[in-house]
């Protein structure tokens, strides 16, 4: 019988993905200040953000990481 689904390999880590977005989001924003909004430069704003910016960005990354743990249990269930 043939499997359902996307065929994504079982050894995939969801986990690992939401972190990468995560990453990937954290990078975003901190170009976005950087080049659109004018707060200083890239690399101040990557790693000396400011307390808005560190708590939307803490936020955000926490939720694709928990989003990607979910989705990793319900992986590991089926």
């Amino acid at each position: 019988m043939k499997e359902r689904g996307l065929g994504i390999p079982k050894s995939f880590n969801f986990i690992m993905v939401g972190l990468f977005c995560g990453m990937v989001y954290w990078m975003v924003e901190a170009v976005r200040e950087a080049v659109i909004l004018d707060q200083g430069n890239l690399v101040n704003c990557i790693l000396k953000p400011s307390a808005e910016s560190l708590w939307m960005r803490l936020s955000v990354g926490g939720m694709l990481l928990f989003f990607g743990a979910v989705i990793q249990c319900l992986r590991e269930q089926s």
